[in-house]
């Protein structure tokens, strides 16, 4: 178990067991591969990450998304309301919510991730709209490459393209 955490009395066993119960399997996918060094390749960390998407969090989560892929009441009809599209109430909106599912362990696997991605390219990641990630704070542009690259877009020339404005703008 090299590089992987030892349990080493009960109270670890205890901790350790909860984390690896199955009502978050979200939580169990993160336990076995970061605490308990188990592969990719591994059934228990193969069956955890499957069922993400469909019991806990990452659900629950999924099941208020609007079919279009978006968490917003409606999609935008002012200037205003396309700046803070996909971006605001903070911590509430499409964006902060894929960080949240990305962190999950959710990729691009899933359609409603691929969805969510689409809008993000199409709304602030188009280089001909003023309307665009190139013109914001560092915070939301990391978050949301960091995000992007978890879903599985990382070699995307727009995701690329937020990592090298991050390097400029520093």
């Amino acid at each position: 178990m090299q590089g992987a955490i030892q349990i080493v009395d009960s109270q670890d066993v205890q901790v350790t067991n909860w984390l690896l119960e199955e009502a978050q399997p979200s939580v169990r996918y993160h336990a076995l591969v970061d605490l308990l060094d188990r592969k990719a390749d591994d059934p228990d960390v193969k069956a955890a990450l499957s069922t993400i998407r469909r019991v806990g969090w990452a659900r629950d989560l999924l099941r208020t998304q609007k079919p279009t892929g978006y968490w917003e009441a409606h999609e935008p009809r002012t200037v205003r309301e396309w700046v803070s599209f996909l971006r605001f109430p903070r911590f509430g909106s499409s964006i902060w919510k894929g960080i949240i599912l990305s962190d999950l362990g959710l990729t691009a696997a899933d359609r409603r991730i691929r969805r969510l991605a689409d809008l993000i390219f199409e709304y602030k990641l188009h280089l001909s709209s003023e309307v665009n990630f190139f013109t914001e704070e560092v915070c939301i542009v990391g978050n949301t490459a960091r995000m992007l690259t978890r879903f599985g877009y990382g070699e995307d020339r727009r995701v690329r393209k937020l990592y090298d404005w991050m390097i400029e703008d520093q």
